[in-house]
């Protein structure tokens, strides 16, 4: 499917034109690292239009968590005068109709945190439960070569465990089981209920053991970008999942209907 042409319009106050206009020049050319051509264009009444090519959309929603990621919006802001102001006038709006446009969850208390101090909050993403996110900020720095192919691996190691602790109820304090006690008690109780997934978990598991004794750290490209989107297709899952738990009525033929609660032996379970 074609993605369209992005087309976005700001209402910049005179007073914040100049701020505006070079922090738009920043973005311009800091988009080029990522094939990302963005356009401005001025009409009759002085509004701005930001346009990006709808076939370089994917590219820039990579460029836009970077900037977040590597912390270059603070770091811009850090080399203006009157930063907290151009934050809250001008960075702050202009990126936020940015990330709002491009992604389902946009969190803007979190984003003016991070423009002030630089905090590594998880700000614009497609989910919304917290082992999501999670996974969703290690899947993009992943993405970003932000970190290295067994880097990933160990922390989606210790994501997935920390996972499976959580869905089975374990209770801090007491001694976790071995890796795979956990995944076969997990698909005993229909917490992870596909093979294939079970098959995923261990094999994470496999490589981040293999790795911490020197075995196999160097692991092809093409086996962590299937494993990556395989994690990340779980994940998806389970935001699926827990959104549907929230939801206590559905429609069908035009009546709404209590949903009646679907009993399994276990269920996925949220972090407290």
């Amino acid at each position: 499917m074609q993605v369209p042409d992005l087309h976005l319009a700001f209402n910049i106050r005179p007073n914040d034109k100049r701020n505006a206009k070079n922090f738009f020049n920043f973005l311009r050319k800091a988009a080029r690292k990522h094939s990302v051509t963005i356009s401005l264009s001025t009409n009759a009444t002085d509004e701005l239009t930001l346009s990006v090519p709808g076939k370089e959309c994917w590219n820039l929603d990579l460029f836009l968590q970077e900037l977040i990621l590597s912390r270059g919006l603070y770091y811009y802001l850090c080399s203006i005068p009157k930063r907290r102001l151009a934050a809250k006038s001008v960075v702050k709006p202009i990126i936020e109709q940015l990330l709002v446009s491009r992604f389902s969850v946009v969190y803007p208390v979190l984003l003016h945190k991070h423009l002030l101090n630089g905090s590594p909050d998880w700000t614009a993403g497609e989910f919304r439960e917290e082992f999501s996110q999670d996974y969703e900020r290690l899947f993009q720095r992943f993405q970003l070569n932000m970190v290295s192919g067994y880097e990933f691996i160990r922390d989606l190691d210790d994501l997935l465990t920390e996972f499976m602790l959580t869905a089975l109820g374990h209770k801090t304090g007491d001694q976790s089981p071995k890796f795979n006690v956990l995944v076969d008690r997990c698909g005993k109780q229909d917490v992870l209920r596909n093979k294939q997934v079970r098959k995923l978990f261990n094999r994470v598991h496999t490589l981040r053991t293999n790795g911490l004794h020197r075995l196999e750290r160097e692991i092809p490209d093409v086996e962590l970008s299937e494993i990556a989107q395989s994690a990340y297709y779980v994940f998806e899952w389970l935001e699926d999942y827990w959104r549907a738990q929230d939801e206590k009525t559905v429609m069908l033929s035009g009546q709404r209907y209590r949903r009646a609660a679907l009993v399994t032996k276990s269920e996925p379970q949220k972090r407290n």
